[in-house]
């Protein structure tokens, strides 16, 4: 996991180097079961682009959506995904 930290980190300065701003989506918590475990991270830049991975792709586009309103308020949020409805 310390590899894909180390990604996050080079893509996160690149974004910033030309002024694009960016969200990081961190797994807090799972119940049941899933692709990855918590503490895998994610960035989402303003330019509707993503670095790294939370899941095997099918919370990615949820968490992209959801990441607008964090760019346009600078507030943090917490989402809850339930993977049996494929619902955020």
């Amino acid at each position: 996991m310390m590899h894909e930290l180390l990604k996050l980190k080079e893509s996160y300065i690149l974004a910033k180097a030309i002024g694009l701003k960016s969200v990081m989506a961190t797994v807090v918590a799972i119940e049941g079961s899933s692709y990855r475990r918590p503490g895998v991270r994610m960035l989402i830049f303003e330019n509707d682009t993503m670095a790294g991975a939370v899941s095997g792709g099918c919370v990615e586009n949820e968490i992209l959506k959801q990441s607008q309103s964090v760019f346009l308020d600078n507030k943090a949020k917490i989402m809850i995904y339930d993977g049996r409805y494929r619902l955020g």
